[in-house]
C-alpha cells in the first residue's frame, strides 16, 4: 500500500518544472479560441496526467508521458490565435517543455542545468522569432519568419543533443 502513496505524493507534489510547464501551457490557452477554464484543464490535466505517468509506469513506459503533454500543446496550437501574444506563449511553453523533459525526476538530478546551455540556444531563437512577431508590420511575415526561426531552432537542438560534447564543459581533458 505504501508504493502507490509514494509514486502518488510524488506526481501530485508538483516539482518546480511541472508548475512551470502547466502555466506556460495555460498562458497559451490563454491566446486560444477556448474558455480560460477549459484551457486551465488541458494544459494542468495534461501536466498532472504526465507526472503521474512519470512517476508510475516503468521506465519504457513512462518514456511516453511526454505525448500527453505534446497532445496538449497541439490541441492548443490548433486553436490558437495568429496574434503576437499567442505566438510569444507558444515559444514558452515549447521551451517549458524542453526544460520539463530535461528535468525528469527518476533521472539522475540535475538535468535542467545539464541542458542550460541547449535550453538558452533555444531560448535565444524563440527570443528572435518572439521579437519578430511583435515588430514586423505583416501577419503573412510574423508567420513566415517564426517558421523559419523555428525549423532552424530544431535542427540546431538536434545537432547539439546529438552532439552533446559540443556545449559539454565538465568532460575531463584526460580520457
Amino acid at each position: 500500500m505504501s508504493a502507490p502513496r509514494s509514486w502518488a505524493r510524488t506526481a501530485l507534489r508538483g516539482s518546480p518544472l511541472d508548475l512551470l510547464l502547466a502555466g506556460a501551457l495555460f498562458l497559451f490557452s490563454l491566446g486560444t479560441s477556448f474558455l480560460w477554464y477549459i484551457g486551465f484543464a488541458i494544459a494542468f490535466g495534461s501536466v498532472v496526467i504526465a507526472s503521474v505517468a512519470r512517476a508510475r509506469f516503468p521506465d519504457r513506459a513512462r518514456e511516453f508521458a511526454v505525448v500527453v503533454v505534446l497532445a496538449a500543446l497541439l490541441v492548443l496550437a490548433a486553436r490558437a490565435a495568429g496574434t503576437p501574444g499567442a505566438i510569444v506563449f507558444g515559444g514558452l511553453a515549447s521551451l517549458a517543455l524542453l526544460a520539463w523533459l530535461a528535468g525528469d525526476p527518476l533521472e539522475v538530478p540535475g538535468g535542467a542545468r545539464r541542458a542550460a546551455p541547449s535550453l538558452l540556444i533555444a531560448a535565444f531563437v524563440v527570443g528572435i522569432a518572439g521579437t519578430s512577431a511583435l515588430l514586423l508590420p505583416s501577419r503573412d511575415a510574423v508567420v513566415g519568419v517564426a517558421a523559419g526561426l523555428f525549423v532552424f531552432a530544431v535542427v540546431l537542438l538536434a545537432v547539439f543533443f546529438g552532439r552533446p560534447d559540443i556545449l559539454d564543459r565538465n568532460r575531463s581533458a584526460n580520457p
